[in-house]
């Protein structure tokens, strides 16, 4: 911590210097310091010893030091001590001259501080910080100017404040600025007046000037106003300063809206427009106008806003007036009924729906007869399009049994489903004209019930075989309208046996085996009429059966003479083309018999013979 010294400069003003001085943080405790008795004095508590010890830490104590110990280190105890012996108390050199400083506070003084353990240093202003107590010889609390004492507690004859104008007359103290009261209204006018006075000033005199006529006590005061030249309580011109008592007189008003002050039922400026059908709606734009307290007949008034939420629908802020202003205006004003433009379409079919250019019509709040705020009309025209009015992606179902044609259509409708459409679909359809009939199947018809199928083919129907139909090929009829002939075609055989290839022969013709000694296309071939033979077996088939389980009839698949697709394994395979046998009347009775037998008989024969190929 560092002490300051007082020195005097060559103008008279002290300058502060300090002495460095080791500090109790740069070094051990010194034998008999106690580092928190420094807070305890004014202006100490920076880490040194001084003003307790005469030169730092463990050296001999001052006698302020002693003082302090001996006072149990209390400041209020030494305050007033003159420790030095230099004629200033300890408080006067440390800025506390009354004592009233506690730690951790400021002293009443903050600058000229000493040193309170030199006697050589004393502080140039002592008394800095005491009470300035100046002389008051008529003791009415107010003392003179300049003739002060300073010191802590009050001398006798004195006061804690100074000004008093009159030492004398303890009534009078204070100079203030009066002015004549000539109306004894309390409101003073005239020149400015310095005279001494107490609580009250003298007679005829206040301390305001504010009366604006000193001759009349009722009025005294200027207040804001507009003549009101109809005595209808709305002044009107410019805004002016009237002489007056508590109020306005009669003929001043404190609002200036009377836009016609000779009119008493005029009042002010309203804003209105025009509306000769009384509907609400103006015919062109508001305007100021000078209206009695009711609107005037073929007017309509709109009302003030600061912003758009202060305004109905329909309306908008005209922020430069304050009011509310019509987003349009009457376009009819001699109907009450009709009022707006409405940007509308042509309905011709009056269905309530619109189609072609869009029109401005002059109409209220809904389109007319005969106009529609919708232009999506599929088909206007009259009378006979009333019932279409819109348009919507359908499937085609002519038949209507859910199942369609094709993909969807764009269709012209009204509120209903239209014929021969469906909003969605079951699958394709493969008849549309008859609802029976709607999905594909495979099948083999047997229509003369002889027992033997025809060529497979799909069927239009409902998904199922209609009668007479199966899903499982039995042999092959060469004329499935005659059930007569349950033949089997006479397809492929050699040349030699005479019969004719590729079709059926007529009723009654027998295909029976050719003779051995036949040329059947090898010498080693020996086949009757429906069965083939080679030298590890035989294997026997119906004619027209397919050889089942055969690798060519797993990858081969045939077409019947109508070009449609056989199923697997429903014929022979193209390779091993069976022979047939075409019997009609003539049928050998040995083959009759055993007819259905040998079909048996090949079946599992050429399932043998496919284990033993693979």
């Amino acid at each position: 911590m560092t002490r300051p010294l007082l020195l005097k400069g060559p103008i008279g003003i002290k300058a502060l210097f300090f002495s460095s001085l080791a500090t109790f943080s740069g070094l051990a405790n010194p034998v008999g310091a106690v580092p928190n008795y420094l807070t305890r004095v004014p202006h100490s508590d920076g880490g040194s010893c001084l003003p307790c010890h005469s030169s730092g830490g463990g050296s001999p104590r001052t006698q302020f030091g002693l003082d302090f110990a001996a006072n149990g280190y209390d400041w209020e105890g030494i305050w007033n001590l003159d420790s030095d012996g230099d004629g200033q108390s300890n408080g006067e050199e440390l800025g506390d001259p009354c004592g009233a400083w506690l730690p951790g506070e400021e002293t009443a003084r903050t600058d000229f501080i000493s040193a309170a353990e030199d006697p050589d240093k004393t502080s140039d202003f002592p008394l800095g910080g005491t009470t300035l107590w100046f002389f008051d010889q008529d003791e009415d609390g107010v003392g003179r100017n300049g003739a002060f004492l300073a010191q802590c507690e009050p001398p006798a004859g004195y006061a804690s404040t100074q000004g008093d104008c009159d030492d004398e007359n303890a009534n009078i103290w204070s100079e203030t600025s009066v002015y004549a009261d000539e109306d004894g209204d309390g409101f003073g006018a005239g020149p400015e007046v310095l005279m001494c006075i107490g609580d009250a000033g003298p007679a005829g005199y206040v301390s305001n000037d504010s009366d604006c006529n000193d001759d009349i006590a009722e009025v005294y005061q200027l207040l804001p106003g507009y003549v009101d030249g109809d005595l209808d309580g709305e002044g009107g011109g410019q805004l002016q300063w009237v002489c007056s008592g508590s109020t306005l007189p009669g003929n001043f008003s404190t609002t200036g809206e009377d836009c016609d002050d000779t009119d008493p039922a005029v009042a002010s400026l309203r804003w209105v427009a025009v509306d000769v059908d009384g509907d609400g709606y103006a015919h062109d734009a508001p305007q100021w106008r000078c209206q009695a307290g009711q609107m005037a007949e073929g007017f309509v008034e709109f009302s003030a806003c600061v912003n758009l939420a202060d305004c109905p629908a329909g309306m908008d802020c005209l922020e430069s007036e304050g009011q509310c202003t019509p987003q349009f205006f009457d376009c009819d004003d001699d109907d009450p009924e009709i009022f707006k433009e409405l940007s509308l379409y042509p309905d011709l079919d009056e269905d309530g729906f619109g189609a072609g250019d869009a029109t401005n019509v002059c109409t209220g709040n809904i389109a007319p007869v005969g106009w529609s705020e919708s232009d999506a009309d599929c088909d206007d025209t009259p009378t006979s399009g009333a019932g279409y009015f819109q348009t919507a992606w359908r499937y085609v179902d002519e038949d209507g049994d859910g199942y369609t044609l094709g993909a969807l259509v764009e269709v012209c409708m009204g509120a209903e489903e239209p014929d021969g459409y469906s909003a969605g679909s079951l699958g394709e359809d493969c008849d549309d004209t008859e609802g029976a009939k709607f999905k594909e199947a495979f099948g083999y018809p047997d229509l003369d019930q002889d027992g033997v199928s025809d060529s497979g083919r799909i069927i239009c129907g409902d998904g199922g075989l209609p009668e007479h139909w199966t899903a499982i090929k039995y042999g092959q009829d060469c004329d499935d309208n005659n059930g007569t002939v349950p033949a089997f075609t006479c397809e492929d055989l050699p040349d030699a046996c005479g019969i004719i290839d590729d079709g059926c022969p007529p009723p009654g013709t027998y295909c029976g085996p050719c003779p051995e000694t036949s040329d059947a296309g090898s010498e080693d071939m020996t086949r009757d009429a429906g069965r083939t033979g080679d030298s590890a077996g035989t294997s026997v088939h119906d004619a027209g059966q397919a050889n089942e389980g055969t690798d060519e009839a797993d990858d081969d698949q045939e077409e019947d003479e109508d070009g449609d697709p056989e199923p697997p394994n429903s014929g022979p395979p193209d390779e091993e083309a069976p022979a047939a046998g075409c019997f009609g009347d003539q049928m050998p009775n040995d083959f009759a018999k055993h007819n259905w037998m040998f079909a048996l008989m090949v079946l599992g024969m050429a399932m043998r013979r496919n284990r033993g190929r693979r």
